[in-house]
């Protein structure tokens, strides 16, 4: 069985092409009979999934980068097909996106995508956050339910929002261990601190 993860990375080709679009509102329903996840949430970590034509977009000048693409042959006349990504609700940027390390299933506790081939479907989802650049845990905007503390992380120089101490995450949101890695100077390799996230499902995804 197939697996496909989405990690977004940061991409800054020079003259790539990008799908422009904007998200005043952040518009949550797809041309395609796909449903997606829209939790309700308010709080300022808080992602919308939304439907972009391109692997690298630009919604409301921010750069946004799909974590999964190539859906359904985009027109329906088997083109190179859209995608989704995860875009902050209060700035319209693109939403850090994650996933816990090792192989698994798409589950809440996992994320990716299965790919079904008696329906010929990608099923599974991603996990995100919206992402604050910081120099101190001043930077970082509070939560706005759960105990969870928002700080700044010295590993990525972005707000996170910690739940290693058995801290309870805001609402719609859900505690992992991120799959980020960094490689220290004596070849050990150290991890973020549990976090909390949004998980985002979809399912029914066509594959062409």
């Amino acid at each position: 069985m197939k697996r496909f993860i989405g990690v977004a990375v940061a991409l800054a080709a020079a003259g790539a092409a990008c799908g422009v679009q904007t998200a005043q509102p952040i518009a949550v329903a797809p041309p395609r009979d796909i449903v997606l996840p829209d939790d309700g949430s308010t709080d300022p970590y808080a992602c919308a999934v939304v439907e972009v034509p391109d692997q690298i977009n630009e919604i409301d000048g921010h750069t946004v980068v799909a974590f999964i693409h190539g859906i359904g042959g985009g027109d329906g006349l088997g083109g190179a097909g859209g995608g989704y990504a995860g875009v902050c609700k209060q700035t319209h940027e693109g939403c850090w996106q994650t996933g816990t390390p090792g192989p698994c299933p798409g589950s809440p506790d996992c994320g990716g995508f299965l790919y079904d081939p008696a329906t010929n479907t990608w099923n599974g989802g991603q996990h995100m956050a919206c992402q604050y650049l910081c120099a101190t845990d001043a930077d970082c905007p509070a939560p706005t339910t759960g105990t969870a503390h928002a700080a700044c992380s010295p590993l990525t120089n972005s707000c996170t929002l910690g739940c290693a101490g058995g801290e309870t995450c805001p609402d719609s949101f859900v505690c992992i261990q991120s799959a980020l890695a960094f490689v220290n100077s004596d070849g050990t390799v150290s991890r973020p601190p549990r976090q909390c996230v949004q998980y985002k499902e979809l399912s029914g995804l066509p594959a062409n």
